[in-house]
């Protein structure tokens, strides 16, 4: 099995996503369309165009994406906020245009990316963490593969996925002080829970078989006040901004471990993986960097605080070796893989699943940040392996070795 580097498979990638924009991003009223995490990781673990066209239009086929007309370019997207999903085909054509323009005035594709990144966030990243990261998703994988429609897609999720009437301040500029606070949900500046707040979590809350909707949103509202308003911990410290994320890696993938795949906890490191990249563009302001690596903590603190804190006391053991970067100890405290286990049986087992687009995705993302920490690769294959062969008990419902974690007693 091949595992090739993004410029080999661009074209192709790039080919294949344009063709998938015929389908709506999201079905089923609020669930994300993963297509993108059919064409990436297959083109580069090597399939052939034609092979991942026909995994991909299986996939699109078995969730009943709908179709999705292109075209309308929006004029004034500031206008086309507060969840406005209907927008999002005239946002794709504004984001487009914004996109292609950077790349020509900058003369490269990633300066391009960058530039418009830079214009950009700073309006949208209240999106950041808005549909379970999707619209970061999206964003992540299109600067790190140079793929100038995954970034449109991305920004244009984020922006329609945006909320901007509950907030009681407005951004400040990137340079100064920022009271940006990105979370699954809109909250205003002092968490008060009112009935728009309330009700945008029911709303949210419906579509996931964690008993009711209204038991999540009580779980919510009872641990986000604690930390939404903590300060995040970002290093002030250039140099030592993406290393802290190095260690974020591995944590979140111990975390998968321990809470057995459990839904928002994956998501939390898919969804790492693609703020990393965002966040790596060094042409970026330092300050708008650590705004995302923020952002997307936030959203993570909230994500998994709305499940309770599955694994918490195991995790909170598990951060202080990987703070002193014990690898092997933190190894020997979770589950064994059997003897001669390989990445490549680990793909080929992804491959087989019927709903493998969350796992597939995850899988080849703990693959992919190997380089970045390669010390770690026991943990992240100890990851992979779960993710791809274990089958957890799943009475509050998830997705093939995916769970949703109980939150009826919180």
């Amino acid at each position: 099995m091949k595992h090739l580097k993004a410029p080999a498979v661009s074209k192709t990638v790039e080919k294949l996503l344009q063709e998938q924009r015929r389908c709506s991003l999201e079905y089923n009223v609020t669930l994300s369309n993963h297509a993108t995490w059919i064409v990436v990781p297959f083109s580069r673990l090597g399939k052939a165009e034609g092979e991942v066209r026909t995994l991909t239009n299986q996939y699109t086929q078995r969730v009943g994406t709908e179709a999705m007309e292109l075209g309308a370019v929006a004029s004034d997207p500031e206008q086309l906020v507060n969840n406005m999903m209907e927008h999002y085909p005239e946002l794709v054509g504004y984001f487009d245009q914004e996109v292609h323009k950077a790349i020509e005035a900058e003369g490269t594709v990633a300066k391009g990316i960058e530039a418009v990144c830079a214009k950009h966030l700073p309006r949208v990243s209240r999106g950041l963490s808005a549909a379970a990261f999707h619209p970061l998703l999206e964003l992540g994988v299109g600067v790190e593969g140079g793929l100038p429609t995954a970034v449109a897609n991305g920004l244009a999720y984020m922006h329609a996925r945006t909320w901007r009437d509950f907030d009681t301040y407005e951004m400040q500029p990137v340079d100064g002080p920022s009271p940006l606070v990105a979370t699954m949900l809109a909250w205003n500046a002092d968490i008060t829970a009112r009935k728009e707040d309330i009700d945008t979590i029911r709303r949210v809350s419906d579509p996931f078989p964690t008993n009711v909707g209204q038991q999540r949103m009580i779980a919510m509202l009872k641990h986000l006040p604690a930390f939404v308003n903590a300060p995040v911990q970002v290093p002030k410290d250039e140099a030592l901004l993406l290393p802290a994320l190095h260690d974020m890696f591995v944590t979140m993938a111990t975390a998968m471990v321990v809470t057995e795949n459990e839904f928002l906890v994956v998501h939390g490191f898919t969804s790492l993986w693609a703020a990393y990249h965002v966040v790596a563009q060094n042409g970026l302001p330092y300050g708008l960097r650590t705004e995302v690596a923020a952002a997307w903590l936030r959203g993570l603190y909230s994500a998994y605080g709305s499940q309770g804190f599955p694994g918490i006391a195991e995790l909170s053991d598990a951060a202080k070796l990987v703070a002193e970067r014990d690898y092997a100890a933190l190894a020997k405290c979770l589950p064994s893989v059997p003897e001669g286990v390989t990445w490549e049986a680990c793909f080929a087992a992804v491959e087989l699943m019927t709903d493998e687009e969350h796992c597939l995705k995850a899988v080849w993302m703990l693959h992919e940040v190997i380089p970045l920490c390669p010390e770690a690769e026991p943990i992240f294959l100890i990851a992979a392996y779960r993710l791809a062969t274990f089958m957890p008990a799943n009475p509050n419902g998830g997705q093939g070795t995916l769970r949703f974690a109980d939150v009826s007693s919180l």
